[in-house]
């Protein structure tokens, strides 16, 4: 019989449908975050056009998070997955929600709060009404995370701490320790992907590595620091320069590939394909292009 495994995945800022206006959160009003939270709320329940969280969300790293799943039937797992989102929460992968823009990166125009305690109140607000993270992990979990989703949980990831079958790749200082296994750059060469990837495509590599499907005391597995040592080597960024002519060449395209495109999601992409542009200057240029579509 398949071990039994809650699985917590972030969504992606790409998305195969465009949110309603009211569905981005740049366009709440100002307010009290509680206030916030509830007219977003209203926003979700109105939108009649929605999709299977599945088909929603796109991307490499998005992939990625599928051929975890499968990876972890492979081994003798029946995962459990959910999608932690700053939109809607901590909800089953396969239910279906509208398009939206939410957010926990500060920088962003749709981001739910400037600051850690801002996000870490939405967070608590936009699950207060759903099982929480504490009561789905009641057996073993494993949870792929990036440095801003476990700073907004950093509260419920507190409330696993001294568990030996919970185990946390990626995150930032606000995991405990003795449940993460922090991304590892130099791994990169060997797993491929984008940077946004690496810690899904880590989990990916670890879960096949196990002695057996169980989370259990091995979390510092054999199997896999035998691996790491092997493959592991450390990245050297070369990027290439770009003129601003080149740089606006490249985000009108990736724009008219994918109109409704974020800056930091174009950044990302620029990067990954080796190229070189700062990021305050990347975002002025951007907003020029998005001022050139209006």
């Amino acid at each position: 019989m398949a071990e039994k495994l809650t699985v917590v995945v972030t969504c992606t800022d790409r998305k195969s449908l465009t949110p309603a206006e009211r569905l981005r959160v740049e366009n709440l009003p100002d307010g009290h975050q509680s206030q916030r939270v509830e007219q977003w709320r209203t926003a979700l329940r109105q939108e009649t056009a929605r999709v299977s969280l599945r088909r929603l969300y796109q991307g490499d790293a998005w992939k990625q998070a599928f051929e975890l799943e499968r990876t972890l039937r492979d081994v003798g797992f029946e995962p459990s997955v959910l999608v932690a989102s700053a939109g809607l929460g901590l909800v089953p992968v396969d239910e279906e929600w509208p398009a939206y823009a939410a957010t926990f990166s500060s920088r962003h125009a749709d981001t739910v709060g400037r600051n850690a305690a801002d996000i870490r109140a939405w967070w608590k607000l936009i699950t207060q009404e759903q099982k929480g993270l504490v009561e789905h992990a009641e057996g073993q979990t494993l949870m792929v995370l990036s440095e801003t989703y476990s700073s907004a949980m950093a509260e419920d990831l507190a409330a696993l701490k001294g568990r030996d079958d919970v185990v946390i790749f990626g995150g930032s200082k606000d995991v405990p320790g003795e449940l993460r296994i922090p991304a590892d750059a130099a791994l990169r060469g060997k797993l491929g992907g984008t940077s946004g990837s690496l810690n899904v495509r880590t989990a990916n590599a670890w879960i096949a590595r196990l002695d057996s499907p169980n989370l259990v005391g091995q979390r510092n597995n054999g199997r896999w620091r035998a691996w790491v040592d092997e493959v592991r080597r450390p990245e050297v960024y070369e990027r290439k320069p770009m003129t601003d002519d080149d740089v606006l060449a490249f985000i009108r395209e990736v724009r008219l590939r994918e109109p409704t495109m974020r800056k930091t999601a174009a950044l990302r992409i620029l990067r990954d394909n080796g190229l070189a542009c700062e990021q305050r200057r990347f975002g002025g240029l951007f907003s020029a292009v998005e001022k050139e579509d209006k």
